[in-house]
């Protein structure tokens, strides 16, 4: 056990711990605020009316991502980032021209990934391409690219398709 002093002068606060945890950046409620304050450039691109549609979409969008970003180790300082707010702005655009639930939680998928593969500059061209187009291709077409992708990027190591890998 270790003995330990303090002085402090008049009117000061002294304070002890064997152990300090200091969270610098940013939590999910800053993460919430960023999210409203790049919707607020959103909202002046809408009529009235276009408006309260805009903004139920959008507060979906915003309850599929946070939750998901909130889990994910490091996610919420992406909010701080000009490019990350950026895409942001750009998937609450097509979520809030976008009518099918599963839209969101595709474009906070895409964040997500985007914000795991940051540093990758060609992941960062596809997601925002993505994100640019999620509202434009149907459920049909959604599933041909997926098988597409499986059939380019699996490759076989073995007569066992349990024993397969990614290349």
């Amino acid at each position: 056990m270790t003995r330990q002093s303090q002085k402090g002068g008049e009117g000061s606060n002294n304070f002890q711990a064997q152990e300090m945890v200091v969270q610098v950046g940013i939590d999910e409620k800053r993460a919430r605020e960023v999210f409203q304050e790049m919707n607020l450039q959103l909202r002046k691109e809408y009529t009235q009316e276009a408006l309260e549609v805009a903004n139920a979409r959008v507060s979906e969008f915003e309850n599929s991502l946070m939750p998901k970003m909130e889990r994910v180790e490091g996610a919420l300082e992406a909010f701080a980032d000009p490019s990350f707010q950026l895409l942001l702005v750009e998937a609450q655009k097509t979520a809030a021209a976008t009518e099918r639930p599963a839209d969101y939680d595709l474009l906070s998928e895409l964040l997500i990934h985007r914000f795991q593969k940051g540093s990758n500059r060609n992941a960062r061209a596809g997601i925002s391409l993505a994100i640019d187009i999620v509202d434009k291709v149907s459920d049909e077409a959604l599933l041909g690219l997926t098988v597409a992708h499986a059939v380019a990027q699996f490759i076989p190591i073995s007569g066992d398709f349990s024993k397969g890998s990614m290349r």
